[in-house]
């Protein structure tokens, strides 16, 4: 599909990826796309990168487990 229009189906995998945390990268092997063409439609869209709530308190959590099993 590099190089074809975005369609409406597109955008909306496109939204749910973004607001899931999946990089560029992966996004674009998703929806079968150069990484850069997804920036650039995501900054379009002015969707920004970044890492869902749910998953950012499950690293955080995750995190916290690693620092007790460290500590004496």
């Amino acid at each position: 599909m590099n190089g074809n229009s975005w369609y409406a189906d597109d955008i909306a995998s496109l939204r749910r990826f973004v607001a899931a945390g999946w990089t560029d990268a992966r996004i674009g092997k998703a929806l079968d796309r150069a990484r850069e063409s997804v920036q650039h439609k995501r900054a379009a869209l002015r969707l920004e990168p970044g890492q869902s709530p749910a998953r950012t308190t499950a690293v955080r959590r995750l995190m916290a487990r690693r620092m007790a099993r460290s500590l004496p």
